[in-house]
């Protein structure tokens, strides 16, 4: 409940125009864990990642991304970056990492795997990921 809090509370902060009174209270919310800590700084960071991978500043999205907790998700995120700025063997192993119990999503990670190989004219490895 105290990571929704904190994560929206964070949210209208950016939306806020006056942001003395919410640095305070911000202050005041990190104060009550060292979790919400965390939470609310992966918010920021997962915020500037997605919006430089929008506009296509790979090095700042992989540098924010780097910066997150290790989920599945975050180690797929990295990979697409990677592979976006054409560092398809730090792509592939860190498509590796995002492998999870999801069928579906594996599937997707090992035919990204699969791209990384090719973009590299390496075939006979993509053939054997497929």
């Amino acid at each position: 409940m105290l990571y929704f809090f904190t994560t929206f509370y964070l949210y209208l902060w950016f939306r806020a125009k006056n942001r003395g009174i919410n640095l305070i209270v911000s202050l005041i919310v990190l104060s009550f864990s060292t979790h919400s800590k965390a939470s609310i700084l992966d918010f920021y960071y997962l915020l500037d990642a997605k919006k430089s991978f929008e506009e296509r500043r790979y090095s700042s999205a992989l540098l924010s991304y780097k910066k997150l907790s290790k989920t599945q998700e975050v180690y797929y995120n990295i990979a697409t970056t990677q592979y976006k700025l054409e560092l398809y063997d730090k792509a592939i192993k860190n498509y590796e990492k995002s492998l999870g119990v999801d069928a579906i999503f594996n599937a997707k990670i090992y035919y990204n795997i699969a791209n990384a190989y090719a973009k590299q004219a390496k075939l006979h490895l993509a053939k054997k990921v497929l």
